[in-house]
């Protein structure tokens, strides 16, 4: 399973412990982590959040101040219909979430840090289990139809 992380770059390091703390239940990919040399930038972050499974927006004061970008594939995100798990730091004034307004987020204060974690982690493995019983059902049906047209 694929998660984009849409992040200032000022939060860097928290990225990096975020990607690992997911690593066991889904593929993180992130613009420090995965860009290449040589190819367009935007056509490549909405190529990923595209195959992606859902998003996760760690959305700290450096977002608020200047997270345009952030901001574009939240937007992208949500118009491609994905999930968008917000991680949201104590110093963002609720009223500048933008597009994110009303929807669950995690804390990721110093205190509840590590319950954050443990939440975003089993909703990660949540959904790995429902792509997982898609497939089955879509292999099924796939099996049924080549049934039914060599008995038919």
């Amino acid at each position: 399973m694929k998660v984009f992380i849409s992040y200032s770059v000022k939060d860097l390091r928290l990225v990096g412990f975020i990607a690992d703390q997911i690593r066991p239940h889904a593929e993180p990919v992130f613009w420090t982590q995965n860009q290449a040399p040589g190819h367009d930038a935007w056509r490549t972050i909405f190529d990923w959040i595209d195959s992606a499974d859902c998003v996760i927006a760690v959305i700290t004061d450096a977002v608020v101040e200047r997270g345009e970008s952030v901001n574009q594939e939240i937007g992208f995100a949500k118009g491609k219909g994905k999930l968008v798990i917000p991680l949201v730091a104590p110093a963002v004034p609720k009223d500048r979430l933008g597009c994110l307004h009303g929807i669950t987020y995690l804390p990721l204060d110093r205190d509840r840090f590590p319950e954050a974690m443990d939440r975003l982690k089993k909703t990660l493995a949540g959904l790995a289990e429902q792509k997982q019983r898609d497939a089955w059902v879509l292999l099924g049906i796939a099996a049924l139809a080549v049934w039914g047209m060599s008995k038919g």
